[in-house]
């Protein structure tokens, strides 16, 4: 999970430690046809698995029990985007690889959205 003190680290002070960020090429190898289990900040630390088809859907659970369905979109300008059909949050990140997480900085808000810790090959069961 992410800490009070790794939300506080700001998109600069990634890249002053020597972190690049992913490319499109590389988000799509990583990222298409996974499972992946992370976490986001939202009235304190939920655990969520998603599933990211290659033709651009993804589904996905929290560990509240909700599910949601949606489209993400791998940029050309090297952005990850997400837009859910109902009210979880859309958003556009760039990606970085930090401590074999990937992590995501909203573009929008210039905070840190989501982490993925674990990604599986394939189409996993949800439930968190």
């Amino acid at each position: 999970m992410q800490s009070h003190e790794e939300l506080k680290i700001t998109q600069l002070d990634v890249i002053n430690q020597g972190h690049i960020k992913i490319d499109k090429i590389q988000l799509k190898n990583l990222l298409l046809n996974k499972t992946v289990t992370g976490t986001y900040e939202y009235n304190g630390h939920r655990i969520f698995k998603s599933y990211l088809n290659p033709n651009g859907n993804v589904n996905g659970q929290n560990d509240l029990g909700s599910y949601e369905e949606g489209k993400f979109i791998i940029n050309e300008d090297d952005t990850f985007s997400i837009e859910w059909d109902g009210y979880w949050e859309n958003w556009t990140a760039n990606v970085y690889k930090i401590d074999n997480k990937i992590k995501f900085y909203d573009i929008a808000t210039n905070m840190w959205r989501t982490t993925f810790f674990d990604i599986q090959d394939a189409e996993q069961t949800l439930e968190v």
